[in-house]
Formats: structure tokens, C-alpha cells, sequence
């Protein structure tokens, strides 16, 4: 992830050259990036330029790129294809870092005097989104339905998707071509979306990813799933949004690698985490209302059943969860359904996962 800092400007002989810093911010699990001391400098009697800087990182290597522009930075089209020194992948962090752009072979009598240098640094950990949750890589303890499987790290939504946020991204899907453009339905816009079959859900997670400039998960053959009701193909190397795996949706319910071994996600008291049939007056209610689990994820107990992407059995897909229409023993971690993937039911939401990919 990499974004602008403050900019700061060297003259040089022949060429005036202003030096952006670039900072990286939103790290998962590290310190941010950070580029300093920027500053640019043409050899006297030569075409080349050299751009030193410094940069820290929580990490050993980083990869580093240059762009150059001619025009104050509106864009970066000059060449910056002849460079030496501390650019491209495993940079070493450190001080004094040094990179020679050969301006004569690159941009040979050219001239400007609003140049810009644009260094970016990127540090190779994934950023989380302020919404997930990150899911350490782990596995299910051996009562788990299909034993002790294995889970590599992810992201998984901290809610729901309510009502409002479907609504958002519906209303850009309906203008992009996807046909959700009518469907789902909610009682109140911070309470689960409900009445979406399980390829909306894959839609909507599609137009969302397209929506935010992300790459979408789901295909048909090669064309990007937005109508009709297929069984999409899945491209692993996508970082868009999508539906979790099953056991996915089990180990983050459970707590992760953080566990305490409650019976509901969060604890072993139905009422503290669930809305279920006791609790909840015949409604879904607002996201976030009961107490979260040791990962920080509420409701995967109770308030609305959530698709996962999995066969349950025959063409019916896993439905995990329980529901504010469910009696205690649905809304367990353990408990396992299933429903036809064209149901579209008041008790039946989604929430949304991301791989842990750039």
C-alpha cells in the first residue's frame, strides 16, 4: 500500500527537480514504512541524476519504484527505466540509500523546470481494512465437524453486512451491470441485509471489490460473475471480497488461535453474544450490540444465518450461525446447516471475508 507524503525541492544544474517523500501507512502487523531526507542532484557535466534517501521498516528488505514527471506531478510519463542503486525488490532499509537515473538515456534533451520525483516504498505486508478482522493462520480443534483442518491467515468482516451497506454498493452494481439491483431487504440500516440468496451475496461481493478497485473473486470462465445464478470458479489470487470458507467461518467464530473454547462466539452465555428467539423480538437488531468474540467479530452467533461458500450437500450451500428466529443450540460455533442456494429467506444474511493477499 503505498501513498504521497509532503514534498520537498532541490535545484540542480540544467534540471530543477522537486523530491515527493513517500510514507506507507495501515500496516497489519508491523511499524509504518517510512521514506526521509529526499533529495535530488545531477552530476556536474554528466546527464545523470542521483536521488538519495532513507527509509525504515519493521521489515529487513523493502521494493522500491521511481516515477518521474515533467509537469509538477499532474503526471508521470517521463522514462525512468535507466536506473541504478537502491531501486526495485529487496532494498535493503537503511540511510544514505541511492538511486542514479541516467536522464540522458532516458529523456535525452528534454527540460523542465517543474520536475517531480515520486519514490514509493512498499514493505510487502498486507494492510487491514478497518472493518476485518485479521484471522492468524491456525487450525480447528479435532471435535471440529471434519477434524483438526488446517486455516491459513485471512480477513473477516467484524459484522454483518447490513442493510445500508447493501444498499450502497446495490446502487452501484445496479448502474455496472450486475442484476442485484432489487434484491434484499432490512429493518433498519445498521441491522443485517436479509432475503439474499447465496449468488447475490457472490454478486454483491464482486461489485463491492469493483466498486473499490479491487479485484473480484468470482468468475465465469474469465468474465467477472455479475448475472444470473451460476456456480462460479474462484481466483484465489484475488484480494476482493468474498464469502469464507466454511472452516474459515468456524475458526473465526471460535476466537482463532485466541480461543477460550466457548460454546457461542465469545461465550459460553447465549445471551451475552446472540440474538435468538428469546432474546430478540421477532427481529433482526443492529450489528454490533452484543458482545464481540476474542477476535473482535459480533454476531457470529445469532441475529441473521450467513452463507458461507461451501457444498453442504447436494446443491445446498452451508449456512452457519444461527439466527434471531433460531432456538440456542443453532447459534453453537459447532452447529453446521445448509440451504438451497436460491433461498431467499428473512433469517438469512452474510458477511464477508478477504484473503490475505496484496
Amino acid at each position: 500500500m503505498n501513498r504521497k507524503s509532503p514534498r520537498g525541492s532541490a535545484a540542480l544544474t540544467g534540471l530543477k527537480v522537486v523530491a515527493s517523500l513517500l510514507f506507507l501507512t495501515g500496516t497489519l502487523l508491523a511499524a509504518d514504512p517510512v521514506v526521509s531526507n529526499v533529495q535530488g542532484l545531477q552530476r556536474p557535466g554528466t546527464k545523470l541524476v542521483d536521488i538519495t534517501y532513507d527509509v525504515t521498516a519493521d521489515t529487513p528488505t523493502v521494493a522500491v519504484t521511481l516515477r518521474i514527471s515533467s509537469d509538477g506531478g499532474t503526471t508521470f510519463s517521463v522514462p525512468a527505466t535507466t536506473l541504478t542503486g537502491a531501486v526495485g525488490a529487496n532494498v535493503p532499509v537503511g540511510t544514505g540509500k541511492v538511486i542514479t537515473w541516467n536522464a540522458g538515456t532516458d529523456w535525452l534533451g528534454n527540460y523542465s523546470t517543474a520536475m517531480r520525483f515520486e519514490v514509493k516504498v512498499d514493505d510487502g505486508v498486507v494492510p487491514k481494512p478497518e472493518e476485518f478482522a485479521y484471522i492468524a493462520a491456525g487450525a480447528l480443534p479435532a471435535s471440529s465437524w471434519a477434524g483438526a483442518q488446517a486455516v491459513n491467515a485471512f480477513f473477516m468482516g467484524k459484522t454483518e453486512v447490513t442493510w445500508d451497506e447493501w444498499q450502497t454498493v446495490r446502487s452501484w452494481a445496479a448502474a455496472n451491470g450486475y442484476d442485484i439491483g432489487s434484491v434484499g431487504a432490512g429493518t433498519g440500516p445498521n441491522r443485517p441485509v436479509t432475503n439474499v440468496t447465496w449468488y447475490h451475496a457472490l454478486k454483491w461481493c464482486n461489485a463491492r471489490s469493483e466498486k473499490e478497485g479491487l479485484r473480484p473473486v468470482y468468475k465465469i470462465d474469465t468474465a467477472i460473475y455479475r448475472t444470473g445464478d451460476s456456480v462460479p470458479t474462484v481466483d484465489a489470487t484475488a484480494n476482493g471480497y468474498r464469502l469464507p470458507s466454511e472452516k474459515e467461518w468456524e475458526f473465526a467464530a471460535r476466537g482463532g488461535v485466541r480461543t477460550n473454547g466457548y460454546e457461542y462466539s465469545g461465550s459460553s452465555d447465549v445471551n451475552a453474544v446472540a440474538w435468538y428467539v428469546n432474546n430478540s423480538g421477532n427481529s433482526t437488531q443492529d450489528v454490533a450490540t452484543k458482545l464481540a468474540n476474542e477476535l473482535g467479530i459480533s454476531d457470529m452467533s445469532g441475529n441473521v444465518w450467513e452463507w458461507c461458500f461451501d457444498i453442504y450437500s447436494g446443491s445446498n450451500r452451508v449456512l452457519r450461525g444461527g439466527s434471531w428466529f433460531s432456538n440456542a443450540d443453532d447459534c453453537r460455533v459447532a452447529n453446521r446447516s445448509g440451504g438451497n442456494p436460491t433461498y431467499s429467506l428473512y433469517f438469512i444474511g452474510f458477511r464477508v471475508a478477504r484473503s490475505s493477499v496484496p
